[in-house]
């Protein structure tokens, strides 16, 4: 009899601690941070899962006229042998998109992304017969604004540039390499919102 009840009690217990594991709530998976992350020297490292970020517009072969002067060589001389040039898919990380939604202003770490794309015509199946597609990535570009930059410069937006897929971290182009022509032609903020629909739509609110 004694065996039964222990039997009994043993299976009573292993049921309870079942039912219990079942019934509580899984937790809640840890969202990735998509704040901008630095090395110990002050460059920035690759974003990552940015595609995941708010889509915020795309452009193809856009080039910068040459007779302004404050546009600078590396700006002026996008490939121009492409027909008809490079894909730019641009993103923006979502905590500042919100910000930017509300206020109509990026806030401190915001970060935007364009992603660099050949442009190509034909396809490996030959299905396309016209038009333009986005080929090889070419390279990652990004735009972080940070009023304490890890590096020590004291303006408040940084552009960097990984050229290459094995690029892990990259230091800031100088101010005269991009800030200064954002600074002076984009809409709002060293943003070209002119450029890329979801943020112009907010701008143009009265």
């Amino acid at each position: 009899m004694r065996n039964w009840l222990g039997l009994l009690l043993l299976l009573v217990i292993t049921c309870a601690v079942a039912l219990t594991a079942r019934t509580q709530p899984t937790p809640a998976p840890q969202a990735r941070s998509t704040a901008p992350e630095y090395d110990e020297k002050g460059d920035l490292k690759r974003p990552t899962d940015f595609r995941t970020w708010v889509f915020v517009g795309a452009n193809i072969g856009v080039r910068y006229h040459k007779e302004l002067p404050d546009t600078k060589p590396r700006e002026q001389d996008r490939p121009r042998n492409d027909k008809p040039g490079e894909f730019h898919n641009v993103y923006i990380r979502p905590e500042a998109y919100e910000h930017y939604l509300k206020t109509g202003k990026f806030p401190d770490l915001t970060v935007l992304v364009m992603e660099v794309f050949e442009a190509k015509e034909r396809d490996a199946k030959g299905i396309v017969s016209g038009g333009f597609f986005p080929g090889a990535q070419r390279r990652v570009e990004v735009a972080v604004k940070h009023g304490k930059r890890p590096d020590g410069s004291k303006t408040d937006w940084a552009y960097y540039d990984f050229d290459k897929p094995t690029k892990a971290t990259v230091s800031a182009f100088r101010d005269a390499a991009c800030y200064d022509c954002h600074l002076k032609h984009a809409d709002v903020d060293n943003v070209w919102v002119q450029f890329y629909p979801t943020l112009r739509d907010r701008a143009n609110k009265p």
